[in-house]
């Protein structure tokens, strides 16, 4: 049996692994910067926690850049990303507004008329 070339060709770049992964490179990129097969690494994820832990933290680190990009995009004014992440972010749905207004008509209709004069007369 073949030694592993885990502690010779992964375990020395574990913090290099989680920067290259956070930068976008694939598994298959970062396999060959490492000299292994994309099977040994995902042998190696399966046997050693350490290096799950460091490449999914990455993509997790990877996700969170990416949501902070597009918040800034969003805070320029770009109506397509508001809305994206009003949506995907937020639970927004472009019916909610129009289910609001039919909630509050429907609590009015069951208020009888006195009580629509005053609510009139209070908001002008």
């Amino acid at each position: 049996m073949r030694k592993s070339k885990y502690d010779t060709h992964v375990k020395p770049f574990l913090s290099a692994i989680f920067w290259w992964k956070s930068e976008g490179k694939t598994q298959d990129e970062i396999c060959k910067r490492l000299q292994i097969s994309n099977k040994s690494f995902e042998n190696y994820a399966k046997q050693h926690k350490e290096l799950k832990i460091v490449y999914d933290y990455s993509n997790a680190n990877q996700y969170g850049e990416l949501v902070k990009k597009a918040y800034d995009i969003a805070m320029e004014g770009n109506p397509t990303m508001i809305m994206f992440l009003l949506k995907t972010k937020c639970g927004f749905k472009e019916t909610s507004v129009l289910e609001t207004k039919q909630e509050i008509v429907n609590e009015y209709d069951k208020l009888d008329i006195k009580t629509l004069k005053e609510i009139a007369n209070v908001k002008g």
